[in-house]
Protein backbone atom coordinates (compact mmCIF):
# COMPACT_ATOMS: atom_id res chain seq x y z
CA UNK A 1 0.00 0.00 0.00
CA UNK A 2 3.11 2.28 0.89
CA UNK A 3 4.89 1.46 -2.65
CA UNK A 4 1.63 2.30 -4.70
CA UNK A 5 1.52 5.92 -2.91
CA UNK A 6 4.96 6.41 -3.64
CA UNK A 7 4.33 4.99 -7.14
CA UNK A 8 1.13 7.35 -7.35
CA UNK A 9 2.99 10.39 -5.90
CA UNK A 10 6.17 10.18 -7.77
CA UNK A 11 3.92 10.03 -11.04
CA UNK A 12 2.01 12.94 -10.05
CA UNK A 13 3.22 16.67 -11.04
CA UNK A 14 4.34 18.60 -7.84
CA UNK A 15 1.41 21.45 -9.41
CA UNK A 16 -1.17 18.90 -8.82
CA UNK A 17 -0.66 16.61 -5.89
CA UNK A 18 -1.21 19.62 -3.91
CA UNK A 19 -4.69 18.67 -4.04
CA UNK A 20 -4.05 15.54 -1.40
CA UNK A 21 -2.25 18.08 0.51
CA UNK A 22 -5.21 20.56 1.67
CA UNK A 23 -8.35 18.53 0.26
CA UNK A 24 -7.96 15.05 0.59
CA UNK A 25 -7.02 13.60 4.88
CA UNK A 26 -4.85 13.22 6.14
CA UNK A 27 -4.81 16.68 5.03
CA UNK A 28 -0.99 18.30 4.49
CA UNK A 29 0.80 15.36 3.47
CA UNK A 30 0.93 14.28 0.35
CA UNK A 31 -0.44 10.38 0.87
CA UNK A 32 -3.68 9.44 -0.56
CA UNK A 33 -5.46 7.15 1.38
CA UNK A 34 -8.22 6.67 -1.01
CA UNK A 35 -7.65 5.35 -4.62
CA UNK A 36 -10.68 7.17 -6.05
CA UNK A 37 -9.35 10.59 -5.14
CA UNK A 38 -6.89 9.41 -8.29
CA UNK A 39 -10.48 9.97 -10.71
CA UNK A 40 -11.45 13.15 -9.22
CA UNK A 41 -7.65 14.48 -9.51
CA UNK A 42 -7.79 13.83 -13.38
CA UNK A 43 -11.45 15.38 -13.72
CA UNK A 44 -9.41 18.32 -11.85
CA UNK A 45 -6.42 18.10 -14.56
CA UNK A 46 -9.00 17.92 -17.64
CA UNK A 47 -10.89 21.10 -15.81
CA UNK A 48 -7.60 22.54 -15.48
CA UNK A 49 -6.83 21.48 -19.23
CA UNK A 50 -10.18 22.52 -20.84
CA UNK A 51 -10.14 26.30 -18.89
CA UNK A 52 -6.29 27.09 -20.00
CA UNK A 53 -7.35 25.91 -23.82
CA UNK A 54 -10.45 28.40 -23.45
CA UNK A 55 -8.10 31.34 -21.91
CA UNK A 56 -5.79 31.28 -24.48
CA UNK A 57 -9.02 31.28 -27.30
CA UNK A 58 -10.48 34.22 -24.93
CA UNK A 59 -6.84 35.72 -25.21
CA UNK A 60 -6.10 35.45 -29.30
CA UNK A 61 -9.89 36.88 -29.79
CA UNK A 62 -8.79 39.99 -27.57
CA UNK A 63 -5.83 39.97 -29.50
CA UNK A 64 -7.34 40.02 -32.72
CA UNK A 65 -10.22 42.05 -31.64
CA UNK A 66 -7.42 44.89 -30.87
CA UNK A 67 -5.59 44.54 -33.84
CA UNK A 68 -9.23 44.87 -36.18
CA UNK A 69 -10.23 47.95 -33.70
CA UNK A 70 -6.52 49.17 -34.54
CA UNK A 71 -7.45 48.54 -38.76
CA UNK A 72 -10.93 49.88 -37.84
CA UNK A 73 -9.84 53.43 -36.36
CA UNK A 74 -6.40 53.73 -39.32
CA UNK A 75 -8.93 53.75 -42.18
CA UNK A 76 -11.75 55.90 -40.27
CA UNK A 77 -8.57 58.60 -39.39
CA UNK A 78 -7.36 57.83 -43.19
CA UNK A 79 -10.36 58.77 -44.29
CA UNK A 80 -11.56 61.72 -42.66
CA UNK A 81 -8.00 62.95 -43.42
CA UNK A 82 -8.34 62.87 -46.93
CA UNK A 83 -11.69 64.13 -47.22
CA UNK A 84 -10.35 67.12 -46.15
CA UNK A 85 -7.57 66.64 -49.19
CA UNK A 86 -8.19 68.72 -52.26
CA UNK A 87 -6.85 66.79 -54.77
CA UNK A 88 -5.52 63.12 -55.59
CA UNK A 89 -1.88 64.21 -55.28
CA UNK A 90 -2.33 65.32 -51.78
CA UNK A 91 -3.78 62.13 -51.15
CA UNK A 92 -1.63 59.91 -52.33
CA UNK A 93 1.15 62.26 -50.00
CA UNK A 94 -1.27 61.29 -47.34
CA UNK A 95 -1.35 58.36 -47.73
CA UNK A 96 2.31 57.54 -47.99
CA UNK A 97 2.68 59.05 -44.67
CA UNK A 98 -0.25 56.83 -43.07
CA UNK A 99 1.69 53.98 -44.28
CA UNK A 100 4.58 54.90 -42.88
CA UNK A 101 3.24 55.45 -39.13
CA UNK A 102 1.38 51.77 -39.66
CA UNK A 103 3.90 49.97 -40.56
CA UNK A 104 6.83 52.27 -39.46
CA UNK A 105 8.85 51.54 -42.60
CA UNK A 106 9.18 53.55 -45.48
CA UNK A 107 6.76 53.34 -48.08
CA UNK A 108 5.89 54.32 -51.78
CA UNK A 109 2.47 54.40 -52.98
CA UNK A 110 2.22 54.26 -57.31
CA UNK A 111 -1.23 54.62 -59.12
CA UNK A 112 -2.48 54.00 -62.34
CA UNK A 113 -5.65 55.37 -64.07
CA UNK A 114 -6.62 52.34 -67.10
CA UNK A 115 -2.65 52.19 -67.28
CA UNK A 116 -2.13 56.09 -67.14
CA UNK A 117 0.51 56.90 -63.97
CA UNK A 118 -1.42 59.56 -61.68
CA UNK A 119 2.10 59.98 -59.69
CA UNK A 120 5.77 59.73 -61.16
CA UNK A 121 7.23 56.78 -60.12
CA UNK A 122 10.25 59.19 -58.67
CA UNK A 123 13.89 57.85 -57.27
CA UNK A 124 14.61 55.46 -55.44
CA UNK A 125 12.09 53.08 -56.98
CA UNK A 126 11.95 53.69 -60.76
CA UNK A 127 15.16 51.39 -61.25
CA UNK A 128 12.57 48.44 -60.32
CA UNK A 129 10.04 49.59 -62.55
CA UNK A 130 10.34 46.67 -64.67
CA UNK A 131 9.40 44.77 -61.10
CA UNK A 132 6.69 47.04 -60.43
CA UNK A 133 5.53 46.78 -63.76
CA UNK A 134 4.95 42.93 -63.30
CA UNK A 135 3.28 43.37 -60.10
CA UNK A 136 0.64 45.85 -61.39
CA UNK A 137 0.28 43.39 -64.44
CA UNK A 138 -0.34 40.08 -62.95
CA UNK A 139 -1.88 41.57 -59.64
CA UNK A 140 1.14 39.23 -57.67
CA UNK A 141 2.71 40.26 -54.01
CA UNK A 142 6.79 40.61 -55.38
CA UNK A 143 9.99 40.82 -53.89
CA UNK A 144 11.48 40.47 -50.46
CA UNK A 145 11.17 36.17 -49.52
CA UNK A 146 8.66 35.94 -51.88
CA UNK A 147 8.25 33.84 -55.36
CA UNK A 148 9.34 36.41 -57.67
CA UNK A 149 11.98 39.27 -57.16
CA UNK A 150 12.91 37.61 -53.50
CA UNK A 151 16.51 39.19 -53.58
CA UNK A 152 15.03 42.70 -53.93
CA UNK A 153 15.26 44.79 -50.82
CA UNK A 154 11.24 45.76 -51.28
CA UNK A 155 7.90 44.21 -51.12
CA UNK A 156 5.91 45.29 -53.88
CA UNK A 157 1.90 45.06 -52.50
CA UNK A 158 -0.77 45.42 -55.89
CA UNK A 159 -4.32 45.87 -55.46
CA UNK A 160 -6.73 46.67 -58.35
CA UNK A 161 -10.44 48.48 -57.84
CA UNK A 162 -13.51 47.49 -59.98
CA UNK A 163 -13.39 50.72 -61.86
CA UNK A 164 -9.50 49.50 -63.49
CA UNK A 165 -7.51 51.84 -61.33
CA UNK A 166 -4.26 50.26 -60.45
CA UNK A 167 -1.53 50.68 -57.42
CA UNK A 168 1.29 49.26 -55.55
CA UNK A 169 1.97 50.04 -52.23
CA UNK A 170 6.29 49.84 -51.95
CA UNK A 171 7.51 48.85 -48.84
CA UNK A 172 11.06 48.96 -48.08
CA UNK A 173 11.72 45.78 -46.02
CA UNK A 174 15.50 46.27 -45.11
CA UNK A 175 15.92 42.44 -44.11
CA UNK A 176 13.10 42.53 -42.11
CA UNK A 177 9.75 41.18 -43.59
CA UNK A 178 6.05 41.64 -42.81
CA UNK A 179 3.96 39.81 -41.09
CA UNK A 180 0.83 38.46 -42.43
CA UNK A 181 -1.24 40.53 -40.82
CA UNK A 182 0.53 43.64 -41.43
CA UNK A 183 0.21 42.28 -45.33
CA UNK A 184 -3.65 41.67 -44.55
CA UNK A 185 -3.88 45.22 -43.18
CA UNK A 186 -2.15 46.81 -46.15
CA UNK A 187 -4.04 45.19 -48.88
CA UNK A 188 -7.64 46.37 -46.83
CA UNK A 189 -6.03 49.77 -46.99
CA UNK A 190 -5.04 49.63 -50.54
CA UNK A 191 -8.64 48.76 -51.16
CA UNK A 192 -9.81 51.75 -49.16
CA UNK A 193 -7.27 53.99 -51.22
CA UNK A 194 -8.23 53.07 -54.99
CA UNK A 195 -12.11 53.59 -53.89
CA UNK A 196 -11.39 57.27 -52.40
CA UNK A 197 -9.04 57.95 -55.70
CA UNK A 198 -11.26 56.53 -57.45
CA UNK A 199 -14.39 58.56 -56.21
CA UNK A 200 -11.99 61.57 -56.50
CA UNK A 201 -11.23 60.74 -60.06
CA UNK A 202 -14.72 60.89 -60.82
CA UNK A 203 -15.64 64.63 -59.45
CA UNK A 204 -12.87 65.70 -61.28
CA UNK A 205 -14.03 63.84 -64.33
CA UNK A 206 -17.43 65.70 -63.71
CA UNK A 207 -15.94 68.95 -62.51
CA UNK A 208 -14.41 69.13 -66.06
CA UNK A 209 -17.59 67.79 -68.07
CA UNK A 210 -19.38 70.91 -66.20
CA UNK A 211 -16.43 73.16 -67.25
CA UNK A 212 -17.29 71.90 -70.76
CA UNK A 213 -21.04 72.47 -70.47
CA UNK A 214 -20.54 75.95 -69.30
CA UNK A 215 -17.80 77.02 -71.96
CA UNK A 216 -20.16 75.52 -75.14
CA UNK A 217 -23.66 77.65 -72.77
CA UNK A 218 -20.64 81.06 -72.58
CA UNK A 219 -20.30 79.90 -76.37
CA UNK A 220 -24.07 79.95 -77.18
CA UNK A 221 -24.97 83.32 -75.39
CA UNK A 222 -22.10 84.79 -76.75
CA UNK A 223 -23.31 83.99 -80.13
CA UNK A 224 -26.97 84.92 -79.14
CA UNK A 225 -25.69 88.32 -77.64
CA UNK A 226 -23.33 89.58 -80.76
CA UNK A 227 -26.31 88.30 -83.29
CA UNK A 228 -28.26 90.81 -80.61
CA UNK A 229 -25.97 93.64 -81.12
CA UNK A 230 -24.98 93.50 -84.78
CA UNK A 231 -28.84 92.76 -86.28
CA UNK A 232 -29.94 95.86 -85.16
CA UNK A 233 -27.29 98.32 -86.75
CA UNK A 234 -27.32 96.36 -89.71
CA UNK A 235 -31.08 96.56 -90.57
CA UNK A 236 -30.71 100.22 -90.06
CA UNK A 237 -27.76 100.08 -92.25
CA UNK A 238 -29.00 98.03 -94.72
CA UNK A 239 -32.84 99.21 -94.81
CA UNK A 240 -31.45 102.52 -95.23
CA UNK A 241 -29.16 102.33 -98.14
CA UNK A 242 -31.63 99.98 -99.71
CA UNK A 243 -34.33 102.86 -99.78
CA UNK A 244 -32.16 105.34 -100.91
CA UNK A 245 -30.69 103.27 -103.72
CA UNK A 246 -34.05 102.47 -104.64
CA UNK A 247 -35.57 106.01 -104.28
CA UNK A 248 -33.09 108.34 -104.70
CA UNK A 249 -34.21 110.76 -107.24
CA UNK A 250 -37.54 111.04 -105.42
CA UNK A 251 -37.01 111.85 -101.56
CA UNK A 252 -35.96 115.23 -100.91
CA UNK A 253 -32.45 116.22 -99.41
CA UNK A 254 -33.62 116.54 -95.77
CA UNK A 255 -34.71 113.13 -95.77
CA UNK A 256 -31.64 112.11 -97.57
CA UNK A 257 -29.17 113.84 -94.56
CA UNK A 258 -31.31 111.91 -91.73
CA UNK A 259 -31.21 108.73 -93.45
CA UNK A 260 -27.15 109.54 -93.87
CA UNK A 261 -27.03 110.60 -89.82
CA UNK A 262 -29.28 107.44 -88.60
CA UNK A 263 -26.53 104.97 -91.07
CA UNK A 264 -23.37 107.09 -89.77
CA UNK A 265 -25.01 106.33 -86.37
CA UNK A 266 -25.38 102.98 -86.20
CA UNK A 267 -22.06 102.13 -88.48
CA UNK A 268 -20.57 104.38 -85.34
CA UNK A 269 -22.54 102.12 -82.56
CA UNK A 270 -21.29 99.22 -84.70
CA UNK A 271 -17.85 100.04 -84.67
CA UNK A 272 -17.94 100.69 -81.17
CA UNK A 273 -19.40 96.99 -80.44
CA UNK A 274 -16.65 95.48 -82.83
CA UNK A 275 -13.98 97.27 -80.75
CA UNK A 276 -15.56 96.18 -77.02
CA UNK A 277 -15.25 92.64 -78.82
CA UNK A 278 -11.89 92.85 -79.72
CA UNK A 279 -10.70 94.65 -76.27
CA UNK A 280 -12.77 91.85 -74.31
CA UNK A 281 -10.77 88.75 -76.47
CA UNK A 282 -7.37 90.94 -74.68
CA UNK A 283 -8.84 90.58 -71.57
CA UNK A 284 -9.37 87.34 -71.88
CA UNK A 285 -6.16 86.43 -72.81
CA UNK A 286 -4.11 88.97 -70.70
CA UNK A 287 -3.33 91.11 -74.04
CA UNK A 288 -4.42 94.39 -72.97
CA UNK A 289 -2.01 96.80 -71.69
CA UNK A 290 -2.33 100.39 -70.72
CA UNK A 291 -0.30 103.18 -72.47
CA UNK A 292 -0.80 105.54 -69.51
CA UNK A 293 -0.89 109.46 -69.90
CA UNK A 294 -1.72 112.49 -67.87
CA UNK A 295 -4.57 114.18 -69.76
CA UNK A 296 -6.62 117.38 -68.71
CA UNK A 297 -10.31 115.91 -67.51
CA UNK A 298 -12.38 118.35 -69.05
CA UNK A 299 -10.91 118.13 -72.52
CA UNK A 300 -11.07 114.27 -72.28
CA UNK A 301 -14.86 114.72 -71.53
CA UNK A 302 -15.32 117.66 -73.95
CA UNK A 303 -13.89 115.11 -76.50
CA UNK A 304 -16.24 112.48 -75.63
CA UNK A 305 -19.26 114.99 -75.56
CA UNK A 306 -18.52 115.41 -79.19
CA UNK A 307 -18.35 111.82 -80.44
CA UNK A 308 -21.82 110.78 -77.99
CA UNK A 309 -23.67 113.89 -79.83
CA UNK A 310 -23.67 112.28 -83.09
CA UNK A 311 -25.82 109.46 -81.51
CA UNK A 312 -27.83 111.14 -78.97
CA UNK A 313 -31.52 111.08 -80.77
CA UNK A 314 -33.43 113.20 -78.51
CA UNK A 315 -31.58 112.98 -75.49
CA UNK A 316 -30.24 115.55 -73.47
CA UNK A 317 -27.03 115.12 -72.37
CA UNK A 318 -24.95 117.61 -70.15
CA UNK A 319 -21.22 117.46 -69.33
CA UNK A 320 -20.59 118.87 -66.03
CA UNK A 321 -16.63 121.17 -65.93
CA UNK A 322 -14.62 120.43 -63.42
CA UNK A 323 -11.72 122.63 -62.25
CA UNK A 324 -9.66 123.08 -65.95
CA UNK A 325 -6.21 122.05 -64.58
CA UNK A 326 -7.63 118.78 -63.04
CA UNK A 327 -5.74 115.93 -64.76
CA UNK A 328 -5.74 112.36 -64.43
CA UNK A 329 -3.72 109.39 -65.51
CA UNK A 330 -5.16 107.53 -67.94
CA UNK A 331 -5.07 104.88 -71.34
CA UNK A 332 -7.01 107.74 -72.84
CA UNK A 333 -8.89 105.54 -75.61
CA UNK A 334 -10.03 103.36 -73.34
CA UNK A 335 -11.31 105.27 -70.70
CA UNK A 336 -13.27 107.24 -73.18
CA UNK A 337 -14.64 103.90 -74.05
CA UNK A 338 -16.00 103.55 -70.61
CA UNK A 339 -17.55 106.66 -70.44
CA UNK A 340 -19.18 106.32 -74.12
CA UNK A 341 -20.09 102.60 -73.59
CA UNK A 342 -21.76 104.00 -70.10
CA UNK A 343 -23.33 106.73 -72.43
CA UNK A 344 -24.49 104.50 -74.62
CA UNK A 345 -26.09 101.85 -72.44
CA UNK A 346 -28.16 105.54 -70.53
CA UNK A 347 -29.35 106.26 -74.50
CA UNK A 348 -30.37 102.68 -75.23
CA UNK A 349 -32.31 101.54 -71.91
CA UNK A 350 -34.07 105.07 -71.50
CA UNK A 351 -37.12 106.61 -73.23
CA UNK A 352 -36.39 109.58 -75.27
CA UNK A 353 -35.89 113.34 -73.82
CA UNK A 354 -34.20 111.48 -70.77
CA UNK A 355 -31.39 113.54 -69.54
CA UNK A 356 -27.94 112.23 -69.21
CA UNK A 357 -25.42 113.76 -67.40
CA UNK A 358 -21.68 113.52 -66.97
CA UNK A 359 -19.92 114.78 -63.59
CA UNK A 360 -16.80 113.82 -61.93
CA UNK A 361 -15.49 114.65 -57.77
CA UNK A 362 -12.00 114.48 -57.10
CA UNK A 363 -10.43 113.81 -54.03
CA UNK A 364 -6.82 113.18 -52.36
CA UNK A 365 -6.75 109.62 -53.25
CA UNK A 366 -9.19 109.08 -56.13
CA UNK A 367 -11.13 110.82 -58.84
CA UNK A 368 -14.85 109.79 -59.13
CA UNK A 369 -17.00 109.79 -62.37
CA UNK A 370 -20.72 109.43 -63.05
CA UNK A 371 -23.18 108.83 -65.37
CA UNK A 372 -26.52 109.44 -64.33
CA UNK A 373 -29.94 109.75 -66.24
CA UNK A 374 -33.74 110.55 -64.99
CA UNK A 375 -35.36 107.25 -66.75
CA UNK A 376 -36.96 103.75 -65.40
CA UNK A 377 -33.58 102.84 -63.35
CA UNK A 378 -32.32 99.34 -63.27
CA UNK A 379 -34.52 96.21 -61.96
CA UNK A 380 -33.16 95.23 -58.68
CA UNK A 381 -32.99 91.29 -60.58
CA UNK A 382 -30.30 92.63 -62.25
CA UNK A 383 -28.15 94.34 -59.99
CA UNK A 384 -26.04 91.16 -58.84
CA UNK A 385 -25.06 90.41 -63.06
CA UNK A 386 -24.77 93.83 -63.89
CA UNK A 387 -20.95 93.92 -65.18
CA UNK A 388 -20.98 90.27 -65.99
CA UNK A 389 -20.23 89.12 -69.51
CA UNK A 390 -23.76 88.19 -70.94
CA UNK A 391 -26.12 89.32 -69.36
CA UNK A 392 -28.49 90.08 -71.38
CA UNK A 393 -28.64 86.95 -73.10
CA UNK A 394 -29.58 85.45 -70.25
CA UNK A 395 -32.18 87.45 -68.42
CA UNK A 396 -33.31 88.07 -72.24
CA UNK A 397 -36.53 86.13 -70.95
CA UNK A 398 -37.11 88.10 -67.73
CA UNK A 399 -36.46 91.48 -69.31
CA UNK A 400 -35.11 91.50 -72.98
CA UNK A 401 -35.90 95.78 -73.08
CA UNK A 402 -33.19 95.92 -70.03
CA UNK A 403 -30.51 93.72 -70.31
CA UNK A 404 -26.55 94.23 -70.58
CA UNK A 405 -24.24 92.63 -73.15
CA UNK A 406 -20.98 93.32 -73.12
CA UNK A 407 -20.81 96.90 -72.94
CA UNK A 408 -20.72 96.53 -69.01
CA UNK A 409 -18.44 94.05 -68.33
CA UNK A 410 -16.11 95.81 -70.33
CA UNK A 411 -16.17 98.71 -68.45
CA UNK A 412 -15.46 96.85 -65.41
CA UNK A 413 -12.20 95.37 -66.96
CA UNK A 414 -11.12 98.56 -67.80
CA UNK A 415 -11.39 100.03 -65.04
CA UNK A 416 -10.36 97.16 -63.13
CA UNK A 417 -6.79 97.55 -65.07
CA UNK A 418 -6.49 100.92 -63.69
CA UNK A 419 -7.05 99.83 -60.30
CA UNK A 420 -10.65 101.60 -59.89
CA UNK A 421 -13.83 100.15 -58.67
CA UNK A 422 -17.01 101.04 -60.47
CA UNK A 423 -20.79 100.27 -59.22
CA UNK A 424 -24.31 100.88 -59.88
CA UNK A 425 -27.32 101.91 -58.25
CA UNK A 426 -30.88 103.56 -58.52
CA UNK A 427 -31.63 107.08 -57.67
CA UNK A 428 -33.92 107.89 -54.80
CA UNK A 429 -35.60 110.55 -57.89
CA UNK A 430 -35.78 108.35 -60.48
CA UNK A 431 -32.61 106.92 -62.79
CA UNK A 432 -29.87 105.34 -62.43
CA UNK A 433 -26.16 106.56 -61.77
CA UNK A 434 -22.88 104.35 -62.67
CA UNK A 435 -20.09 105.74 -61.52
CA UNK A 436 -16.05 104.61 -61.35
CA UNK A 437 -13.07 105.87 -59.72
CA UNK A 438 -9.64 105.81 -61.08
CA UNK A 439 -6.70 106.43 -58.68
CA UNK A 440 -4.89 109.39 -58.78
CA UNK A 441 -1.31 107.84 -58.65
CA UNK A 442 0.02 104.99 -59.50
Amino acid sequence: MVETRRIIYGWLPYSWSSFNVLFTEPRYTFIIDDPNYIITLIIFILAVFLLGTLTTSLQNEITQSKENERKISFLYDLNQTLMAMPNVKDHIDQLKRAFDDLINRKTFIYILNHKKPINSLLTPYSEYAKEIGYALEHQVTCGYKETKFADLPIKLIPHMSKKNISGVLIVNCENKNLSEKEIETIKTAMSHILTIVERELLLEINKNNRIEIEKERLKTTLLRSISHDLRTPLTTIQSGTSFMFDSYETIDDETKKDMLQDINNETQRLSQFVENLLNMTRLNTNNLKLNLKRELIDDVLSDIHSKVSKYLKNHDFIVHSGHPDDTILIDTPLFVQVITNLVDNAIRHTPEKTRIEISYTKDKDETWFLVKDNGRGIDEQFMPVLFKAYARAEYAKSDASRGFGLGLSICKAIVNAHHGKIEAFNNEDGGATFRFSIPNRR
